[in-house]
């Protein structure tokens, strides 16, 4: 499956808005799943963890899809994400959203519609990248602040 970011509509074949039944016809069943009653929404996931798509409780609707270094070919328009080269990726996406904000080790780029996690650090394992529907995140939210 290719993984190319589709701001604020989806992930490849993922769209925002599905239901868990829609995607599990589309890539199987996950592994397994967890409900978190803090944020009322479910998160199920795939290869080996490294795909983990989260919906909200109210909606039963796909609101956003997190993948990890053990998943390839993740790209945004223009952009192909190299996870070892993530400070470079950091960095221009940086000069690409300067609106970008910040909050407790993750950076919400609202140009893509994505949060970033562990970029500036060029080990492996604890790297993220989120894409999320519209009002996920908000630059109104009280907990970030302007990266610059």
């Amino acid at each position: 499956m290719s993984y190319e970011i589709l701001p604020y509509v989806g992930v490849g074949k993922l769209r925002f808005g599905m239901s868990p039944s829609m995607v599990a016809t589309m890539i199987g069943k996950p592994r397994f799943s967890c409900y978190d009653t803090d944020a009322d929404a479910t998160t199920q996931y795939w290869h080996d963890n490294g795909l983990q798509l989260t919906f909200l409780k109210c909606s039963s609707s796909l609101a956003s899809i997190s993948m990890y270094s053990n998943i390839s070919d993740v790209s945004l328009p223009g952009i192909a994400l190299d996870w070892s080269q993530s400070t470079s990726t950091y960095e221009s996406l940086m000069d690409l959203d300067p609106s970008a904000m910040t909050t407790v080790g993750i950076t919400v780029f609202f140009k893509y519609g994505i949060a970033v996690s562990g970029f500036q650090d060029e080990d492996g394992g604890g790297k993220s990248i989120t894409a999320f529907s519209e009002g996920q995140w908000t630059p109104e939210d009280p907990f970030l602040k302007p990266v610059r």
